[in-house]
């Protein structure tokens, strides 16, 4: 598989890719998050910590033995990646999504979508607080930047 663990350029475009990111892939839920959206035949990127482990989920989800996944240790590392990459869809498993659902659904602006699983009412209040930020970055249009990543590297094979 290959990997994607360096923070570092910039993207000055609103431009998506098509890939689905599923962060969180190694967990159960990320397992079969990642599973079902490979057997619909999309590009699907696992996120997470380990590279061992992503390669063994992405293996189970029947993903190609060359398949990209990404490696990052939180999720400001996990946004960085996403506003360097630009995924078309980045659904989040990891779960504290009172805490990681705003950084990482900020990052997807403008013209990524975030999904999450979550039902607790502090992470939907938060989300629907970024509406208006949603707003403004896609009336940016072309000439929005989405956030500029850090120049910290991602973990590149961190301890789980």
């Amino acid at each position: 598989m290959t990997e994607t663990s360096e923070t570092g350029g910039t993207t000055s475009e609103s431009r998506t890719n098509d890939e689905v990111w599923t962060v969180g892939a190694t967990g159960r839920v990320g397992r079969g998050v990642t599973a079902r959206l490979a057997a619909r035949g999309l590009t699907v990127v696992p996120v997470g910590r380990s590279r061992e482990r992503m390669v063994a989920a992405g293996a189970e989800a029947g993903l190609p033995e060359d398949a990209k996944v990404v490696v990052a240790d939180s999720a400001e590392r996990i946004a960085d990646e996403i506003a360097r990459e630009r995924p078309r869809v980045v659904v989040n498993t990891m779960g504290a999504f009172a805490t990681t659902a705003p950084v990482i659904a900020r990052a997807c602006m403008p013209g990524g979508h975030y999904v999450d699983r979550a039902s607790d009412v502090v992470v939907v209040e938060r989300l629907l607080a970024l509406h208006d930020e949603a707003v403004r970055a896609r009336a940016a249009g072309s000439q929005a930047h989405p956030p500029q990543p850090s120049r910290r590297p991602a973990m590149a094979d961190p301890a789980v």
